[in-house]
């Protein structure tokens, strides 16, 4: 499999190998789309320009980290900013890119103090 040879996902795959096991069934569409999405990103882009078989928003939704998963307890925003964020990851990069073309819905922001205690442990425990 051409996804075995990328180097860069070694780290993350032992440091969680439940998780990647449990997500050994979308293991190709999860690296066709990463793929995509590196090759191809730009700032404001929606999931649904992304443009690979198979793949739709509901799955992208179905494996994006915490602010999807709390949508019911989002607030909105009322001095959104758009300041450049330079020590963000890729996937966090993403979502900041469509929280500010409000992707979701107009000035969305999810207090820390919102998030669900289960979910903090489920991040810290890499699951």
């Amino acid at each position: 499999m051409e996804a075995a040879r990328d180097t860069r996902l070694v780290p993350w795959v032992t440091g969680h190998p439940m998780r990647a096991l449990r997500l050994a069934g979308a293991w190709d569409k999860l690296l066709d789309t990463v793929r995509w999405i590196e090759q191809r990103q730009a700032l404001g882009m929606y999931l649904r320009q992304i443009d690979v078989p198979g793949v739709d928003t509901k799955f992208i939704e179905r494996y994006r980290a915490t602010v999807l998963g709390h949508r019911d307890h989002w607030v909105i925003e009322p001095s959104p900013t758009a300041a450049p964020l330079d020590c963000l990851d890729r996937a966090e990069s993403a979502l900041y890119a469509d929280l500010i073309s409000n992707a979701y819905a107009p000035s969305v922001r999810l207090e820390q103090e919102r998030v669900s205690f289960t979910a903090v442990e489920k991040a810290v425990a890499g699951c």
